[in-house]
């Protein structure tokens, strides 16, 4: 808890500063000052070497995913102050960059997320991209990647070690040196992205459970306890002996599940080699034990509600209504999704990923994989304006966005107690995007998640059959990053 009550105070104490790129003091929106115990808090001035410049109105286009998601807060650009917290620190954010520089922001969006992806294609065929940024799902990014579609980041005027840059993503998606995604606190979606278990604390209080926050606190929040509270939530409500949608179950999810979990429990899936590439050999004992572990808790029973897999007549069933109504103990999804659970009958809170076992030292948080990376067509190229702005976009953004976002979204409307906002701490301490799932080479990830599915536990004769296609599949990476 003190961790993102000190950020608070501290994002507060940062936003009072001027900055020296044009005297302006920014707007706080979001950002009154937070209770920090008894923590010291000390700030310094990260923003007076902060680029500046007159680009003569210039424009500055992003190109997005239509706004109206139902899981995960997609806003770049706002028209006009509607008293929406988010909408108007985004509307505040640009105008004050607009000013700061002397150039003009909007953002164009697009219904169809592959419409969107041909979209970089064509442009960069035609030689002449009416767009500066593009905010695309990470796993519709990386084939465009190899394409040779974007520009490497590092042909930007960035200082990629500010805060407001994610640089674990960004070095988690970098081989032999390069990296095409740009990831930072321009955009909010890495967090609505970062993902979880939302649990039902209505019904883990009647029925006995231990404190599911203690078992987080001293790291016996593990697959195995998992695997027991889900037993005890699990009832054949209707007594006919099958499992369908009368029924209560330990956990509703989709068979991203299997992969998911087993990045939880610290296995990367592929590795990076010296030289700074990728590379997958087949499946480590440890990884075959992962896989074991979480097929026989999660796939292997009837406690559990895996979408792709159960296929009921009720159609107007899926893995979210379970949770909604009250049929399950524990809901798998990105942090964006209980956007749903504002109006929930019940009390409900947030659990990172179960660890392996106890002996596993931290909680790893995956990102998921059509989560957004910024990037930036070579047809577009890189120049002056645009690494200023983008700089000032993801410093101002870190300055009020960010704040307004952990303090009246995470905290106003998503959190019911103080105790929530110390597992959203642990929650995003370590996350991780992991470039199996994004790259996806050689159906990797879909064959393991597949034999969740299928409820077919011989992972290792599955991935043995597809190692050569894996291997070409990375190979075609390791070709494009050492050019």
């Amino acid at each position: 808890m003190k961790k993102l009550r000190t950020f608070f105070a501290l994002l507060t104490a940062a936003s009072i500063f001027t900055s020296c790129a044009g005297g302006e003091t920014a707007e706080t929106v979001g950002t009154d000052p937070v209770e920090t115990d008894t923590t010291t808090v000390e700030t310094e001035d990260i923003y007076t070497d902060l680029p500046t410049g007159d680009f003569g109105g210039e424009e500055l286009v992003f190109a997005n995913e239509t706004e109206s998601s139902n899981w995960a807060i997609l806003l770049l650009d706002a028209e006009t102050i509607n008293g929406e917290v988010m909408n108007d620190a985004v509307y505040n954010r640009n105008r004050l960059v607009e000013d700061r520089l002397n150039i003009r922001i909007r953002c164009e969006s697009f219904d169809n997320s592959y419409q969107f992806r041909d979209t970089v294609s064509r442009n960069v065929l035609s030689g002449d991209d009416p767009y500066d940024v593009y905010d695309l799902n990470a796993n519709l990014s990386a084939p465009l990647i190899l394409d040779g579609n974007f520009i490497p980041i590092g042909e930007l005027s960035l200082d990629i070690d500010k805060p407001w840059w994610n640089k674990t993503v960004m070095d988690s998606l970098t081989y032999n040196g390069k990296t095409y995604s740009l990831a930072g606190d321009i955009s909010i979606m890495l967090w609505e992205a970062s993902l979880c278990f939302m649990f039902n604390r209505t019904m883990s209080d009647n029925l006995g459970l231990d404190d599911h926050y203690d078992l987080v606190r001293e790291g016996r929040w593990t697959l195995d306890a998992a695997n027991e509270t889900m037993k005890m939530a699990a009832n054949d409500v209707n007594s006919d002996g099958i499992a369908d949608v009368g029924d209560d179950y330990g956990l509703t999810a989709n068979l991203r599940l299997m992969s998911y979990l087993m990045i939880a429990s610290g296995e990367t899936i592929t590795g990076v080699d010296e030289e700074g590439l990728p590379y997958f050999d087949g499946l480590t004992p440890r990884m075959s034990d992962v896989f074991d572990k979480i097929y026989s808790y999660f796939f292997d029973t009837n406690d559990v509600f895996i979408s792709e897999r159960v296929k009921f007549t009720d159609t107007s069933k899926n893995w979210h209504s379970i949770f909604i109504d009250g049929q399950a103990l524990y809901f798998f999804e990105p942090i964006g999704s209980n956007m749903e659970l504002r109006d929930s009958p019940f009390e409900f809170g947030f659990l990172p990923l179960p660890k392996y076992d106890e002996e596993q030292e931290d909680y790893i948080t995956p990102i998921i994989h059509f989560a957004h990376t910024m990037h930036i067509t070579t047809a577009r190229g890189a120049d002056e304006m645009l690494s200023a702005a983008l700089e000032n976009l993801a410093a101002e953004s870190y300055r009020t966005i960010r704040p307004a976002y952990f303090d009246s979204i995470i905290e106003g409307k998503r959190v019911q107690d103080d105790d929530t906002i110390e597992m959203f701490d642990i929650i995003f301490e370590n996350r991780v995007m992991n470039p199996a799932c994004i790259y996806d080479w050689g159906k990797i990830t879909t064959i393991i998640n597949n034999c969740g599915q299928t409820r077919d536990p011989n992972v290792a004769s599955a991935i043995a059959e597809a190692l050569p296609a894996i291997k070409a599949s990375i190979q075609e990476t390791i070709d494009f990053y050492s050019e």
